[in-house]
């Protein structure tokens, strides 16, 4: 009886393990990852700020309420040929919307959402079992509607390489359920292209954000936090395991600041933000600041200061101007230091990146002692195209402070739109005076230029004045949609090459609109020169015409 009385508890116990294990085996498989959005208006919310955004207006009203949203999963064929398989799909209810799917491992998703008549509005992202994904689809009329994630934003697919950067904000004197941050940063590619690289962005949750991403060395980013009107743009390092938090040493949204205690953004900032230099400082910064903009909205004068007796201080530069200068003397200087004498390439490396030596041959001299110190992948990836950019643009500045008046150009050959190559001496062989105008589609400056010049152009033309254009656009499609937006009926010729092309590196163009009036001896007979400008000259020269327009100086 005793024996057999064991036989039935061991076998018992035999059917209760078994029983726990199968239990366990179906809670590991069955795990649910959990969609949620919801809409909001955009009241506050910041507006998009790429050029595509703002040139989608929009035809008519959208009801955003009928929007379908679509859950999408990547998939690979047999030949490694990436694509998107439908996971889930619903519409809103009341303003939010819920999707549960089963899933066994991280996928890559594919959020969309169809809203009718605009293109589809997309978020990608990964998204493993268990997990929660929220976004927020907002109502930007009349601009295209925005998509964002909201509270947290998760990119993480291996833990080792994992940083996270995260905050409470709601000490801020603003509304931080309509804020957003931004982290991000840049590199150049293989052809010597700076691209930018976004490691997340998030619309605050009850006043708290969360992003999570991969790096896989210390690096730069900027961190882009505000609401409308109201912004701030920090800088931190990340690095593998690092733990960020955004955090305050005021209530103002400038007074932000990023904490870690470890690693490399304690070591390139911590030591200098908790100087009493620093500290003292920003405290009389942040008073000066706030007393300027009070006094600046109570008189209205919004460009000059007063003294005691009511008379105008033109050219006083601001108070708070001065401290932010005295500021960056502090953090540069740091920076400074470390890109000059660190032992470790990697901390001068990001010294530099953060802005030390930003106008000096002896960053140079440092690029060039990392490209012999770093991985050969991180030289490529990070410090050869950089040291080429800081080389074109000394030289750049130096170009431009030796163009001054009166000096002889140098000659170039370009095409236009057609195709057709002019050459800037043949031109002044044909005509007394030549404006070399250097512009790009997306310079707002240039584009109210316009007008003037055209009425300038339309007016002398006939007496030896011609208009040659340089386009600073990296493309030629760019170039060539803002030619036709604007109808530019002068000598239209491009480089494509942005600011480093070799002409606009020649003429010194670090701002546009640049220009240069050239007579027949090659000669710099203006720089810089404005339409208002342009006109008094060509008036002292060929007259005042009837039909000339007064012309709007836009620089």
């Amino acid at each position: 009886m005793y024996s057999e009385c064991i036989m039935k508890r061991l076998l018992g116990l035999i059917l209760l393990v078994a029983s726990t294990l199968s239990f366990g085996n179906d809670t590991e498989t069955t795990k649910t990852l959990t969609i949620t959005g919801k809409l909001m208006p955009s009241s506050g919310l910041p507006l998009p700020m790429d050029m595509e955004s703002f040139s989608m207006r929009a035809v008519r009203d959208v009801d955003l309420a009928s929007a379908e949203v679509t859950i999408y999963k990547a998939i690979e064929d047999v030949t490694g040929k990436s694509s998107f398989e439908l996971l889930a799909k619903g519409n809103f209810v009341d303003g939010e919307i819920t999707l549960n799917e089963s899933i066994e491992n991280t996928l890559d998703l594919k959020i969309s959402v169809d809203i009718g008549f605009e293109e589809p509005i997309t978020l990608e992202l990964p998204a493993g079992p268990s997990s929660t994904v929220s976004f927020a689809l907002v109502d930007a009329s009349p601009y295209r509607s925005q998509l964002h994630l909201l509270g947290a934003s998760r990119r993480v697919k291996d833990s080792k390489n994992k940083f996270s950067i995260s905050g409470d904000m709601n000490f801020l004197d603003i509304d931080v359920e309509k804020a957003l941050v931004t982290i991000e940063t840049s590199e150049y590619d293989k052809l010597g292209h700076q691209v930018s690289i976004k490691f997340g962005s998030v619309l605050l949750e009850d006043g708290k954000f969360l992003i999570e991403a991969e790096v896989t060395e210390p690096r730069p980013v900027s961190i882009l936090f505000g609401t409308e009107g109201e912004w701030a743009a920090i800088k931190a390092i990340v690095q593998p395991r690092a733990s960020l938090t955004l955090t305050f040493r005021s209530s103002w949204i400038k007074d932000l600041v990023v904490v870690s205690g470890t690693g490399k953004h304690s070591e390139l900032f911590e030591s200098w933000q908790q100087s009493e230099e620093y500290l003292s400082t920003a405290r009389e910064y942040r008073i000066a600041y706030q007393e300027f903009h009070d006094n600046k909205n109570t008189d209205g004068d919004t460009n000059n200061s007063r003294s005691e007796d009511g008379e105008n201080l033109e050219s006083e530069t601001p108070k708070y101007q001065e401290l932010l200068s005295e500021l960056k003397r502090i953090r540069i200087g740091f920076w400074n230091d470390v890109a000059l004498h660190a032992e470790d390439p990697m901390d001068a490396l990001l010294a530099v990146e953060l802005g030390a030596l930003s106008r000096s041959e002896k960053r140079l001299a440092v690029y060039d002692r990392l490209s012999n110190s770093l991985d050969t992948d991180l030289v490529a990836r990070r410090v050869t195209h950089a040291r080429n950019m800081h080389a074109k643009t000394l030289a750049r500045e130096g170009n431009d402070k030796s163009l001054t008046v009166g000096k002889t150009v140098s000659d170039f050959t370009l095409p236009n739109l057609d195709g057709d190559k002019f050459s800037l001496f043949e031109l002044l062989e044909e005509n007394d005076f030549v404006l070399l105008d250097f512009w790009a589609s997306w310079c707002g400056p240039c584009i109210e230029s316009f007008p003037a010049l055209k009425d300038l152009y339309s007016s002398y033309k006939e007496h030896g004045f011609e208009i040659v254009s340089v386009s600073i656009d990296e493309t030629h499609e760019l170039w060539s949609e803002g030619s036709k937006d604007h109808d530019l009926p002068w000598i239209n010729l491009g480089e494509a090459k942005g600011w480093t092309g070799e002409i606009a590196t020649a003429y010194g163009v670090n701002f546009i609109p640049k220009g240069y009036l050239v007579d027949k001896e090659r000669k710099i007979v203006q720089k810089d020169v404005s339409p208002e400008k342009l006109k008094t000259f060509l008036i002292e020269e060929y007259g005042e015409k009837e039909s000339l327009e007064e012309p709007k100086d836009s620089l």
